[in-house]
């Protein structure tokens, strides 16, 4: 999802993505900064 969007956007967004490439999103657990980039984002896929 983030290289699409990434794609998409190209310079006009900035694009951080929680899990990387090859993390498992059943696993995944969200970290304080996490968090806090979530509260910080103005748009969140």
């Amino acid at each position: 999802m983030a290289d699409m969007v990434s794609t998409v956007g190209g310079e006009r967004v900035h694009v951080r993505s929680l899990i990387g490439p090859n993390g498992d999103p059943h696993v995944y657990e969200p970290t304080p900064s996490d968090a806090q980039a979530l509260k910080n984002a103005d748009l969140a896929f």
